[in-house]
């Protein structure tokens, strides 16, 4: 995510529709949101539906998230990013590695690391491709947890960010990303946009980490490194746009989540160290 940036055009339109509402990922939800119950007999085999029956989320059982790792000819940060979710406590994980077009089939080495994590491979070798292959294979969870083949996820982040998109009914969490030369330095906390269509960053890219940002808020856009979505939310938005080259699908996708009435925030409990190692 780039800051300070004017798009070269308005997003496609998205459809209006009340998307602030809590998920409801194939799921029926109850007259009161805060009370809804994710639909166990949808989820994608391999995820723990048994997690459902007790959970810190107190009425909403455990929600699944899918962790969907999108991969190009990665390097070795792949290994330490798959280290890191199996170090998630969170009940309710599912790891699905997509992988657009790699040389060497990573579907070996992923196994050694994460054995639980599903591997899929496509032939584009667009980020958003990548991403938008979710769609069709993950039926029933409640959230996608986007994610680069680069990051690294802090002790609990999982947990956090779908804590805070309850809390804060948000269609969209980001991450406190820090940098993987420096991770004393900040690298995005989001960014607000001017009247003018102009990126703000909410934090200075190189800005030492003093917890001075560390106060839940409001975003315009979260960087797609580590963007948690609720999956009916992107399903309806028709995931991330293919017409982008480069960098700005976060943006377009934050964009028309906003324009359909979810919002975006920031948790920045949830760390996330970004070592730009990617193919993306």
């Amino acid at each position: 995510m780039s800051s300070r940036r004017r798009p070269d055009s308005q997003p496609s339109s998205a459809r209006r529709r009340r998307s602030n509402a809590a998920p409801a990922s194939d799921s029926t939800p109850t007259d009161n949101p805060d009370e809804w119950v994710p639909d166990s007999d949808l989820f994608l085999d391999g995820i723990d539906t048994a997690a459902e029956a007790s959970s810190p989320m107190a009425g909403v059982g455990v929600p699944a998230v899918v962790a969907v790792v999108a991969t190009r000819n990665a390097g070795e940060r792949l290994d330490s990013l798959l280290a890191s979710l199996a170090g998630q406590e969170y009940a309710n994980l599912v790891t699905l590695i997509v992988d657009a077009g790699s040389t060497v089939d990573p579907t070996e080495r992923v196994a050694e690391i994460l054995p639980s994590a599903f591997v899929k491979r496509i032939d584009s070798e667009k980020f958003a491709d990548a991403a938008n292959a979710a769609l069709g294979t993950v039926d029933g969870a409640s959230f996608y947890l986007f994610l680069h083949d680069d990051v690294e996820l802090g002790p609990g982040t999982v947990q956090a960010m779908v804590e805070e998109a309850f809390r804060s009914n948000a269609g969209i969490v980001g991450a406190k990303i820090v940098q993987g030369v420096d991770p004393t330095k900040i690298e995005t906390v989001g960014a607000a946009i001017d009247k003018f269509g102009f990126l703000w960053p909410i934090a200075e890219t190189g800005e030492l980490d003093q917890s001075q940002h560390d106060a839940i808020r409001e975003a315009f856009v979260v960087s797609s490194a580590a963007m948690l979505i609720r999956c009916d939310l992107f399903r309806d938005l028709g995931g991330f746009s293919t017409d982008i080259d480069g960098s700005g699908e976060d943006l377009d996708l934050c964009w028309r989540a906003r324009v359909a009435g979810a919002r975006t925030v920031v948790m920045p409990a949830a760390t996330v160290v970004h070592h730009h190692e990617s193919g993306y």
